[in-house]
């Protein structure tokens, strides 16, 4: 069963960007992006709302597949 880091990881890679594309689009630091992709980090509020935004899916995709 795949994983938010997992459809995470699947969504930005699809998308062509890399880790540190995708934390500047969203916001974060690049630790941000590499701690959730290897299942240790979880974004929540804006962190997850923008996270969806960027990667063109919705929150609910993110969490629950």
């Amino acid at each position: 069963m795949a994983t938010l880091s997992d459809r995470g990881r699947q969504r930005r890679t699809a998308l062509g960007m890399t880790q540190s594309q995708l934390a500047h689009a969203v916001h974060v630091y690049y630790i941000e992006i590499q701690l959730l992709e290897d299942g240790i980090g979880r974004p929540t509020g804006d962190y997850l709302r923008r996270l969806a935004e960027v990667l063109g899916v919705t929150e609910e995709w993110l969490v629950n597949g």
